[in-house]
């Protein structure tokens, strides 16, 4: 079977999608990523995956990275949010996108396409040549409920020359979620499924040797902002600064994954803190007694499935909405991005001695652990394949 699998040009969404991928050839399924020409690299290089450039990225068009920056910028949840539907998610780059798809498709003799659900060009793209569409949730799945999304579904479609419909649903196949049942995506799709998140691994990904000279005598906080963050010193440092000044007043020892913003934070760092650019992630929360984290969503599932406690400083778009999710779960304590150390040192140390937080990341993730994983959902998508064929 040949999974066309369409994302948009984030790394959080090529986390999402990975595992799907990866267990799809697993399984003997022929598998290429159709994403816009920027996100070629990091499918090929980070992931080992067939890549075809569909489309452009949003950030290519002034107008929109100017107007999506500036919120950005600016920290406007909403306003950040409501510009990326309007721009990308819903704008001109997914219907240019569902053009190189379809042709793609065609090429490619595609059974399946396998979206971000973020991404919409791939929808298109497969209701145009009556191809089921599977949507794998993310970051902002919980603003794109079918019903709330229609009036922009049925512009889109008339743009890509598709009939209107009065409820076109992008879900009516599969939405596969990889949170645990009681989460709250904030979608009602019926079709909505939850499988097991597993941590995807990059192409030669390891721990870092220092990792095992680290002390054991005192619990290990790992801090990191995501993938957009720390390639935005001017945003991440105000922040970041007061986090590893905080991390030396907590009987700890700290590393710190600043991306850009790393080189700056060195010199003033304590003893008990290390900075670095990056880190496998996956790994280091395997290890790590208290996650600090932005709550973006790919860090939130990473978490949710190590089961590790977190401090959530939610910073822009989606990230207050998944920072309360974990709240509810009794996972994280959430604490302002603006929060100077004084506070953040007490709340690391309120979450490292309240043994609530532990025990409720080790119920979560062993709820995690029991969902069917990836292979699941590439056999779901298999046996939904066949059901619109007719196949027995």
């Amino acid at each position: 079977m040949r999974f066309l699998i369409s994302t948009l040009n984030a790394s959080s969404h090529l986390r999402a999608l990975a595992p799907v991928a990866a267990a799809a050839r697993a399984g003997g399924h022929d598998v290429v990523v159709a994403g816009p020409p920027e996100a070629g690299a990091e499918v090929r290089l980070d992931y080992g995956l067939d890549f075809r450039p569909v489309g452009v990225d949003w950030a290519a068009d002034e107008d929109s990275a100017g107007t999506i920056g500036r919120h950005l910028a600016l920290g406007a949840h909403r306003a950040y949010t409501d510009a990326l539907k309007e721009r990308a998610f819903f704008g001109d780059p997914a219907v240019r996108a569902a053009a190189d798809i379809r042709e793609l498709a065609v090429e490619w003799n595609a059974d399946v396409v396998v979206r971000v659900a973020e991404e919409f060009g791939g929808y298109l793209a497969a209701e145009a040549l009556g191809l089921p569409h599977v949507a794998v949730a993310s970051g902002c799945t919980h603003l794109l409920e079918a019903g709330a999304i229609s009036a922009e579904l049925r512009r889109l479609r008339a743009a890509f020359g598709l009939s209107d419909q009065a409820h076109p649903d992008p879900y009516r196949y599969l939405l596969a979620g990889f949170t645990p049942p009681g989460y709250g995506d904030g979608t009602d799709a019926a079709t909505l499924r939850h499988y097991r998140q597993e941590q995807p691994a990059r192409v030669g990904e390891h721990a870092p040797a220092w990792l095992t000279e680290l002390p054991t005598d005192r619990p290990l906080v790992y801090a990191a902002f995501g993938s957009v963050l720390t390639g935005q010193s001017w945003k991440l440092a105000p922040p970041a600064a007061a986090l590893v000044r905080a991390l030396g007043e907590v009987p700890c020892t700290a590393v710190v994954a600043a991306g850009d913003t790393a080189e700056q934070l060195r010199d003033a760092a304590p003893p008990s803190v290390r900075v670095v650019e990056t880190v496998a992630q996956p790994l280091l929360l395997e290890a790590a007694d208290l996650f600090v984290t932005h709550a973006g969503f790919g860090s939130v599932r990473e978490a949710l499935r190590a089961g590790t406690p977190m401090l959530a400083l939610p910073v822009i778009g989606d990230e207050p909405f998944h920072a309360a999710r974990c709240a509810r779960l009794g996972v994280a304590k959430v604490v302002p991005v603006t929060a100077g150390p004084r506070a953040l040192a007490r709340a690391c140390v309120e979450v490292l001695d309240t043994p609530s937080y532990r025990q409720a990341a080790r119920r979560v993730a062993r709820t995690v652990l029991a969902l069917p994983g990836p292979d699941r959902l590439v056999a779901d998508v298999r046996d939904l394949v066949h059901r619109c064929r007719g196949v027995a």
